[in-house]
């Protein structure tokens, strides 16, 4: 990739969204676009940090991460209660 952002985190992101799927039959992050999409991934996992926000230059998306403070990550159990314990 060439921002060099790409590694095999984004594999493995992408694996747990398509089990996620699996066991709860619907997308998981069935966004209208790519600020929606975000919006609703950070329901689910929480605002990131700002430490984990650092590289963002862009004046745009710094105000968006901004927006999207205090939210807190969703446990597994809760999205997928019917989910076995080792899923």
């Amino acid at each position: 990739c060439p921002d060099g952002m790409y590694t095999y985190a984004v594999d493995i992101w992408s694996c747990g969204c398509i089990l996620a799927e699996m066991l709860g039959r619907n997308p998981l992050f069935p966004g209208k676009n790519f600020v929606n999409q975000l919006s609703l991934i950070f329901d689910v996992i929480g605002s990131p940090s700002s430490f984990q926000v650092r590289h963002v230059v862009n004046a745009e998306a710094i105000k968006f991460l901004k927006s999207q403070t205090a939210k807190i990550k969703v446990p597994f159990s809760a999205l997928f209660p019917e989910a076995s314990e080792y899923a």
